[in-house]
């Protein structure tokens, strides 16, 4: 059963990390963190009915419930943790670029946005695959090395 649910969030979180938007407005922004707290929200309405359904059906132990709801809220935060991850980097690379368009001089913005358009999609492939890559260990860590 682990590895079936680390299967189904790792092909979801690189789904989610892939899917083709990684610069975010502040409506985007504000989805986003609205997402996240839905996430909370539902891990607490999950983690109650649970613990009301288990006082009336006791049919798996409360160790059990505990570790299933906490794997599944930790198994969503990673997805978003890592789509977060990756917005960011773009961001801050973006903030850096204004920052030298604005305070640098024409001659040296000009060779900076000549390596960005040189080397730019290189860099956002390379920091989606690190993060790709990073969030194997976490959901394995997630699945398969906790005991609650």
């Amino acid at each position: 059963m682990s590895w079936i649910g680390f299967v189904i969030f790792l092909v979801a979180t690189i789904a989610y990390i892939w899917n083709g938007k990684d610069s975010f407005t502040k409506k985007e922004w504000v989805v986003f963190f609205v997402k996240y707290l839905m996430l909370l929200i539902g891990t607490v309405l999950v983690v109650v009915m649970v613990s009301g359904i288990l006082k009336v059906w006791p049919f798996i132990t409360v160790s059990t419930a505990k570790h299933a709801t906490s794997t599944l809220a930790v198994s969503f935060t990673t997805i978003l943790a890592c789509k977060f991850a990756v917005v960011m980097i773009v961001t801050i690379f973006e903030r850096i670029m204004t920052f030298h368009k604005k305070y640098n001089t024409e001659k040296n913005y000009n060779f900076l946005i000549s390596l960005v358009t040189k080397h730019g999609s290189g860099f956002l492939l390379f920091s989606k695959v690190i993060v790709s890559l990073g969030s194997l260990p976490i959901l394995y860590g997630i699945w398969f090395g906790r005991t609650v």
